[in-house]
């Protein structure tokens, strides 16, 4: 078995990430497949509070530290939530706590057993690594890091930062944390070619993300159909942050409605998700008067994912016109193809690429309302076998690429 050494004894990784199960993030299942090959895995966390910046029901500061799911361990660290109304400085605080609380673990949780890896899997922020990087030197274990997140250019396109003295101080600590891993693992080509130009550091890879298996399912729902069935349903799941400058698509479809003020009979946007935009892009929506266009479905949980999958005609995926996104294929691409739906995207650069590569949707660039609206116009034109065909060719991607099991493997090649 992949999670037994040669003498017998069973392979232990340390997971480090600040965000976890009950949180949704997809380090939640490559955790339990990297546990059904028979490796031990635990995994040092945060408290759960992500998105909405209060701690989950069951959970505080202090407790619980230590729980199991699934066989594997998941030891707590307390920090400070992100509390959406105190703003930046709350932000702050939940990104400084959680690397400094963890330092307590160290002795508490990860003396008691040597590990054969320590596993980084880096979202924002970079911080969250720290300790990883900390119990791998002190124990003189492997210590591979998978970029999710690239920083300081990440924080960047959030939270613009003019000071250059902490821009200066913020970039020292993102590389540190990047040199000093044995391995970095990078989720498209063009982040890996900006660490390895940043950086210098050629002990980096390239590693696409794969997403959850379960999105290969779509799930009928005849009450969803009742609701928004018999018109072209395009429907966006995920993050709604300046990142993903949802209010283009909210233009594009102010500018088809001028052109059709019929345009609710024929067609709807559907957005699955929240985030920090989400109050903005509401607002800019019903300044537009887009109420009966554009609907806001909430968090649902990953089966009705699946649903809304079903209903779409396409599904949508977009990025701010940003040079580090232009390095980066959004995760939802992934999902999106493996429903075999066919995708439009309003991206430049790598992941445009991928589907235009795929030839699974239509592609635009990024914040152009007018590119876009036409693609919309475009696409609800084709005939149905036509975005079948897209959908078709996006799932055969996906199963040559972003297969669950073939990620796995070869993660556990590179881990152990």
């Amino acid at each position: 078995m992949a999670g037994w050494s040669e003498d017998g004894n069973q392979k232990r990784i340390l997971v480090v990430c600040q965000h976890f199960w009950p949180e949704s993030f997809r380090i939640n299942e490559i955790c339990e497949s990297l546990s059904e090959k028979g490796i031990q895995i635990d995994v040092l966390c945060g408290m759960p509070n992500y998105p909405e910046g209060v701690f989950y029901k069951g959970y505080n500061y202090f407790k619980p530290r230590t729980e199991y799911r699934n066989g594997i361990k998941i030891m707590r660290v307390g920090e400070i939530p992100q509390w959406k109304k105190g703003g930046n400085l709350f932000v702050a605080l939940n990104y400084l706590f959680f690397p400094f609380a963890s330092l307590f673990s160290i002795p508490r949780f990860l003396f008691k057993k040597k590990y054969d890896c320590v596993f980084t899997y880096s979202l924002s922020p970079v911080f969250m690594g720290f300790p990883g990087i900390i119990y791998s030197k002190l124990r003189n274990v492997k210590s591979v890091c998978y970029i999710l997140d690239y920083w300081p250019d990440s924080l960047y396109s959030v939270i613009p930062l003019s000071n250059r003295v902490l821009r200066k101080i913020i970039k020292s600590i993102s590389f540190w944390h990047y040199k000093n891993s044995d391995i970095v693992l990078a989720p498209s080509k063009g982040v890996l070619n900006k660490l390895r130009t940043d950086t210098g550091d050629e002990n980096s890879f390239f590693l696409p993300q794969s997403c959850s298996e379960v999105y290969e399912t779509l799930v009928y729902n005849s009450q969803l159909h009742g609701r928004h069935g018999g018109r072209f349903n395009l429907v966006f799941a995920g993050n709604i942050g300046p990142a993903q400058s949802l209010e283009t698509v909210i233009e594009a479809i102010a500018l088809l409605k001028s052109d059709n003020p019929g345009l609710a009979d024929s067609f709807r946007l559907l957005i699955l998700g929240g985030g920090m935009s989400k109050e903005t892009i509401v607002k800019k929506m019903q300044e537009l008067n887009l109420s009966d266009c554009v609907f806001f479905e909430g968090f649902v949980p990953e089966k009705t994912v699946l649903e809304y999958h079903e209903l779409a005609d396409a599904l949508f995926v977009s990025l701010s016109d940003n040079p580090l996104f232009s390095m980066m294929i959004p995760a939802k691409v992934q999902s999106y193809i493996a429903a075999g739906k066919p995708i439009l995207a309003a991206l430049s650069g790598e992941g445009a690429d991928v589907i235009r590569e795929a030839d699974c949707g239509l592609v635009c660039p990024s914040g152009d309302p007018q590119e876009l609206a036409k693609a919309i116009s475009t696409l609800m034109s084709l005939t149905q076998q036509e975005r079948d065909r897209m959908g078709k060719n996006g799932k055969e991607y996906y199963n040559a690429n972003y297969k669950h099991g073939l990620f796995i493997e070869r993660l556990i090649e590179i881990l152990l």
